[in-house]
């Protein structure tokens, strides 16, 4: 392979993108992944219903309960360590989770796209707050609407939002809900 260099900007972007696959190459090779397939490790008819449509939002609590998003009306699935079924709550179609510990209590951070918010919920399910689309008239004009898919909290409490639903933006709000 011949590589002509027309600018040095074309050369240095290759050099950094060839060190990155170098560099995750050897990461890969680095570690060794360990990890079982547990077919049917949920029950699959939790509460005699099914589980449903999902977009695989899945956390895990400090006592190793599991809650899955769902897109039907019971939200958010949560299951025992072993699998079984234990209780469902809070709103529908919440696509992506963040669990965080905040002052020695967990909380869960939801994105809710249908709904335009970010929400945070008590692990019974209690809402505590929900944040709609930012203020700013720049980003989200008439008719463009803020489609939150994937949240997380930063150390310092601000909450960030993927808003990747055509808007490709990621949102800052301060550990106070404020844009």
């Amino acid at each position: 392979m011949k590589l002509t260099a027309h600018s040095p900007n074309l050369m240095t972007h290759f050099s950094r993108t060839m060190l990155a696959l170098a560099a995750c190459g050897t990461l890969a090779l680095a570690a060794e992944l360990k990890f079982a397939i547990t077919p049917n490790f949920f029950d699959a008819k939790p509460g005699d219903q099914p589980i449903g449509a999902c977009h695989g939002g899945l956390v895990i609590d400090k006592a190793g309960n599991h809650y899955v998003t769902t897109d039907t009306k019971r939200g958010i699935l949560v299951f025992s360590p072993a699998g079984k079924f234990l209780r469902a709550f809070g709103p529908s179609h919440i696509h992506g989770l963040e669990i965080r510990e905040e002052q020695g209590v967990e909380y869960i951070y939801g994105a809710r796209p249908t709904q335009h918010e970010v929400i945070k919920l008590k692990l019974d399910g209690e809402q505590l707050w929900s944040i709609g689309t930012p203020a700013d008239p720049e980003i989200y004009k008439v008719g463009v609407n803020f489609n939150p898919c994937a949240v997380t909290v930063g150390p310092d409490g601000s909450i960030y939002a993927a808003d990747g639903y055509g808007a490709n933006y990621v949102v800052k709000f301060d550990k106070d809900r404020k844009f």
